[in-house]
């Protein structure tokens, strides 16, 4: 595939790049920079599939292992990467952001005309943000990581990409901050407002040593434990803080009014 993208040689190739706060990885990420000059990050999902059904709910039914598997689009588990990726790595949030691509490749998968499993019409706009190519689109993958990857330099781009390290968007901590305000269920009473009190003095106060701090909060039952995190959580994010929320509590896990997903305040 590389070899016929006629890519320079100085393309650097990641297998198996870690995604931060994720348990998968991503199967392929190339680094270089495009037409234009500007550093450019692609993200490749690779399926060995041979057949593939369109389901209604958006998935698709892949023989696998003997039966019948459903698993989600390659170009849904790819943008999903890519997304995941643009909320969490700082090399894509700065005043000069680096930018990220994604693709799948099925190297196996023969049905690539139109109204067939992994190209029928309801994948259209999937298709479109990261598309996803069959075994005879050979050509149009080196078209695709031309257009992205001909100014090679990879070398560089990596490091960047690792020098920046993680930590949530702007944007990611905007929306969290706004969820975690409008849940009625956050708002403190009585002695809860002096315990939440003393603890974001204490974290303003931790952030500015080197030394690490613990802080422990005691309570029975209903007392409020939970109330306290969100809303310190909160605080946490307006001040640009970097928050690690870790709970086993099953009114975050299961809760149904608890509407924010929780890879996406978890850092």
């Amino acid at each position: 595939m590389l070899r016929l993208a006629d890519l320079p040689g100085n393309v650097w190739i990641s297998l198996e790049e870690r995604i931060p706060y994720y348990a998968k990885r991503a199967d392929v990420v190339l680094f270089g920079h495009d037409m234009s000059g500007q550093q450019h990050m692609v993200v490749i999902e690779l399926k060995a599939w041979e057949e593939a059904t369109a389901l209604d709910d958006g998935n698709v039914l892949i023989p696998l292992g003997g039966g019948l598997v459903t698993e989600p689009h390659p170009s849904a588990q790819v943008r999903g990467y890519q997304e995941h990726l643009l909320d969490f790595c700082k090399a894509f949030q700065s005043d000069h952001p680096m930018k990220l691509s994604s693709c799948a490749y099925c190297q196996n998968y023969r049905g690539n005309t139109p109204n067939n499993g992994l190209f029928h019409p309801q994948f259209a706009p999937l298709l479109a943000m990261s598309p996803t190519f069959g075994e005879r689109d050979a050509a149009k993958v080196g078209t695709f990581l031309r257009a992205r990857l001909s100014g090679g330099m990879g070398e560089e781009v990596l490091r960047t990409f690792d020098v920046e390290g993680i930590g949530p968007s702007k944007q990611l901590i905007d929306y969290a901050n706004t969820m975690i305000q409008k849940q009625n269920v956050f708002t403190l009473l009585d002695e809860q407002l002096a315990a939440n009190n003393a603890i974001l003095k204490a974290v303003r106060k931790a952030t500015k040593r080197t030394e690490k701090h613990v802080i422990l909060i005691r309570g029975g039952p209903g007392t409020g434990k939970s109330v306290i995190a969100l809303n310190t959580l909160g605080e946490a994010l307006r001040n640009k803080l970097t928050v690690y929320f870790v709970t086993g509590s099953a009114a975050f896990t299961h809760g149904k009014w608890f509407i924010i997903n929780l890879y996406k305040i978890s850092w």
